[in-house]
């Protein structure tokens, strides 16, 4: 009778830590997604680190985050950053305008804008060196270790000592009489 009681008790404590486990890595995937979503403010950091906090506290909870929001906001910044630098000014083609107004043919006309434009253009696209923000300045793994003090960890503890009062007595020499 005690034998099975701590056969049970033994098993739904090995469930428990696995469930536990369980609930530990869906919490830390629940917030992993919020933070995905997240624009880059003060309180992304605030939830990153309190997530690094939570996974370097409990068992099975290991998790890489990308801050997917946030790096298309910069990747879009980059871009428009790119776009105003490649871009010629309005003024540039007012001049280009001014200066090939003598041709009477529009084909000529245009050539001569496009001509001037490309001479009296800054600097080209190709000099302009526009950083492209990269993905994995965006993207945080943080590794939960396998046994953590944390209720997982305790009901197996629990489970093992309960298996080693089952064994012990088994592994007793029967006394000689």
């Amino acid at each position: 009778m005690k034998a099975t009681f701590l056969l049970i008790a033994t098993a739904l404590l090995i469930g428990a830590g696995f469930a536990v486990r369980a609930a530990n890595a869906n919490y830390a995937h629940t917030q992993a997604a919020q933070l995905a979503a997240a624009e880059a403010n003060s309180d992304t950091t605030t939830k990153l680190n309190g997530l690094k906090q939570y996974v370097s506290t409990h068992s099975g909870s290991t998790i890489t985050v990308q801050l997917t929001a946030a790096y298309d906001a910069a990747v879009r910044q980059a871009q428009t950053e790119a776009a105003v630098a490649a871009a010629p000014s309005s003024s540039l083609y007012a001049a280009a305008q001014a200066a090939c107004a003598g041709h009477a043919i529009s084909t000529v006309q245009a050539a001569c804008n496009q001509a001037y434009i490309e001479s009296h253009s800054p600097a080209s696209s190709s000099t302009t060196n526009i950083v492209q923000p990269k993905l994995s300045d965006y993207t945080y793994h943080f590794i939960a270790p396998f046994l953590a003090f944390d209720l997982a960890t305790l009901s197996w503890g629990i489970a093992f000592i309960l298996i080693l009062v089952l064994v012990v007595p088994v592994l007793r020499p029967a006394p000689y009489i």
